[in-house]
């Protein structure tokens, strides 16, 4: 994650070993308990959005979705899950 030129926004980049390469904008709820990655429309390219939000307990909600290139702001749940630290 990194600050956009202008240092208003938050960008965050993506990158896998297949070569992909997602350019993210980075958005904090206020409440600052909902941090979303949306990832910039491109032609002919479907987007994403990637969802972490804290929940009860110290429990982290987890969604991805996914738009089609025809409907890039019609998002569809692809996965989610939830994540917790291990209590000692």
């Amino acid at each position: 994650m990194y600050p956009d030129a202008g240092g208003k926004k938050m960008r965050a980049s993506y990158f896998d070993n297949e070569g992909h390469v997602i350019q993210y904008e980075v958005t904090l709820s206020e409440d600052k308990k909902t941090l979303t990655f949306l990832s910039d429309a491109a032609p002919g390219a479907p987007r994403f959005r990637l969802t972490y939000a804290k929940k009860k307990d110290g429990e982290l909600g987890i969604k991805f979705e996914l738009a089609l290139p025809n409907k890039p702001d019609e998002f569809k749940v692809y996965t989610e899950g939830s994540a917790a630290r291990e209590k000692k």
